[in-house]
């Protein structure tokens, strides 16, 4: 879609609900107006309101990421600190609910493509919320939290103090600088990261940043299989220490309540939880285990990626995954997983 496309779509979207108001009528409209030396407006709208003359001025973002919004938000605010009789609003396809705070703290309207929208001017007030998308806002995000993608969020959120480049992400991640490239140009448009004036790449919003992460997340992106073994939980934890000591593995790992009662431990259980990446076949039958379709003691999570064992934690010799997958294999876990998450964060993740 073209720009005159956009701008034709949102006055009629405008249009169609400021006339839902009696004390509106619409007198005419303007595209792609030069409205001073610094700015010039997509679209204007002359209204009147209670026979008072009022300018709608509208900026229409193609992209509606927060850092593209913020930057629009500014330069309209700024113009209309120096002139009367105007109300602006930002148009865009998609407009998040993070967006729309940004809209509304710089007292400009929004309006997207869907309906949703918030216009406060004078004795008006519109807010119309949750109007299904119609842009592509989850094929986005499942982008964002693809298997390798992960490997760089889970660094960035494991390692906040420290200030990266782009080559030192890629080679940390083993992910490839063009994949690395694309995922902190996603980042720093969402305003989850900063990049400095050499590019270098710190993180700016971590609690949030992880907040989406686990809303897209599930422990079931891995392959999870359940085996009964009829030794106690601490007998069969104390074997396969054993067990992996012996065999020289490195590739294995604690997880969900058995992680987190080495960790911060807030729920028991009488289960052992695991992350393995090897022969199962071979660890099941000299562990003396068996799959069993309920009733199981021992749940073995294949990795749906290596960088689950990214930030491994050696706690009293056993290998534990790092707090934040820890937290994110916690949060979607049934019965009493989200407490648990929760106590982790306060007390381990600490944001």
């Amino acid at each position: 879609m073209d720009t005159k496309e956009y701008i034709t779509k949102f006055e009629n979207k405008i249009k169609e609900v400021l006339c839902e108001i009696p004390s509106i009528s619409i007198e005419k409209t303007k595209k792609d107006v030069r409205i001073s030396p610094l700015f010039q407006a997509d679209l204007i709208m002359e209204i009147f309101l209670n026979n008072k003359r009022k300018n709608i001025i509208v900026e229409i973002k193609t992209v509606g990421e927060p850092r593209y919004i913020r930057s629009a938000v500014q330069q309209l605010s700024s113009y209309l600190k120096k002139t009367i009789d105007a109300y602006g609003i930002i148009a865009s396809p998609y407009i998040s609910e993070k967006t729309g705070e940004i809209c509304k703290e710089g007292n400009i309207g929004y309006i997207d493509l869907s309906g949703n929208c918030v216009l406060s001017f004078d004795t008006i007030y519109i807010e119309k919320k949750n109007y299904k998308s119609i842009a592509c806002r989850k094929r986005d995000l499942k982008s964002l939290f693809s298997k390798k993608t992960t490997r760089l969020l889970r660094i960035l959120l494991s390692r906040l103090e420290k200030i990266w480049t782009q080559t030192n992400l890629s080679n940390e991640s083993n992910v490839s600088i063009g994949l690395t490239n694309r995922v902190i140009k996603r980042l720093y448009d969402l305003e989850y990261i900063d990049l400095d004036q050499n590019k270098k790449i710190s993180l700016k919003n971590p609690t949030k940043l992880l907040d989406l992460w686990r809303e897209n997340y599930s422990y079931l992106n891995n392959e999870v299989q359940g085996f009964y073994s009829p030794l106690s939980r601490k007998e069969f934890e104390e074997r396969l220490i054993e067990y992996m000591s012996k065999r020289n593995i490195d590739k294995y790992a604690f997880t969900l309540f058995s992680g987190a009662e080495l960790i911060s431990p807030f729920v028991r259980t009488n289960q052992t939880f695991f992350y393995f990446s090897g022969d199962r076949e071979k660890l099941t039958k000299e562990n003396q285990i068996k799959p069993v379709t309920s009733g199981a003691n021992v749940i073995i999570l294949n990795p749906y990626d290596e960088g689950v064992f990214y930030g491994i934690q050696k706690v009293q010799k056993r290998n534990v995954v790092s707090n934040i997958q820890l937290y994110l294999d916690l949060y979607n876990y049934k019965g009493r997983g989200r407490e648990q998450a929760e106590y982790l964060r306060e007390k381990a993740i600490k944001f």
